[in-house]
């Protein structure tokens, strides 16, 4: 899968962007209907390509109706929440009250649409507070009944953890992956959330993939989306590096 990141304004600039996409070999994609765009053109834009979507965004004052009718359209289940707010990430109090929020969202969206909160990490959430970190608390204080995850592997290696671990430990809560590489590069100083290295394309950097792509297949992940928050070139380019990496990985 391929995460759509560049700015697209019109149907003819997504058809192209997913003829290109499609054509690597792709069969997903996790993005948005662009302005002037309908969910019901956007749908039909994907299958003229072949592509699913995995999820929808939303946040906390979404209303659940109005969800649940993009997600049919769609097909997908997921509402993808942005990052909790600097301030609740700076205590304990902090990420049990954005648990309970996910919590009361998701039941809402659950409940009135069969719908699931799912969350993506950064490295933020792994902040230790004597002893416990800020994911472990919205892990414990969550439901797995209405709260899933999406977990990066290049945030979770930014945030100290082994990947394949917390990969593990989401079973059950987590139909999603983000997969993008972890690269140090001589002479290179970009700071990105106060650590300096890069993204990369899979292979292209640090990360030892074998274990994580065996603990995702043994919880049952369903999309393996690749995220590139940055192309040093073509973004085209990086994602056919790496789908044919995740070819090799026997993904």
């Amino acid at each position: 899968m391929y995460t759509v990141r560049e700015q697209v304004y019109d149907a003819a600039t997504l058809k192209d962007a997913f003829a290109k996409i499609s054509g690597i070999g792709y069969d997903a994609v996790q993005g948005w209907a662009p302005p002037g765009v309908s969910v019901e053109q956007y749908a039909d834009i994907l299958n003229e390509y072949g592509l699913k979507e995995c999820s929808i965004s939303g946040n906390f004052d979404s209303d659940p109706v109005e969800l649940g009718k993009k997600a049919k359209i769609l097909g997908v289940t997921e509402v993808f929440v942005g990052t909790l707010s600097q301030e609740l990430a700076s205590t304990p109090d902090g990420f049990k009250d954005f648990a309970k929020q996910m919590n009361d969202f998701g039941k809402r969206i659950y409940d009135e649409a069969g719908l699931f909160a799912n969350y993506h990490n950064h490295a933020v959430e792994f902040a230790s507070f004597g002893g416990t970190c800020g994911m472990d608390i919205l892990f414990e204080e969550t439901d797995p009944k209405y709260v899933h995850f999406t977990l990066d592997t290049h945030w979770l290696i930014c945030g100290g953890v082994t990947p394949s671990k917390w990969i593990r430990r989401s079973a059950g809560r987590m139909p999603n992956v983000h997969f993008k590489d972890y690269a140090i590069n001589p002479g290179v100083f970009e700071c990105i959330e106060g650590v300096s290295k890069s993204f990369a394309e899979i292979g292209q950097g640090n990360i030892e993939w074998e274990d994580i792509v065996k603990a995702c297949k043994e919880i049952d992940v369903i999309f393996y989306i690749v995220e590139q928050d940055f192309c040093s070139g073509c973004p085209f380019d990086s994602i056919k590096i790496s789908f044919d990496k995740m070819v090799a990985l026997g993904l």
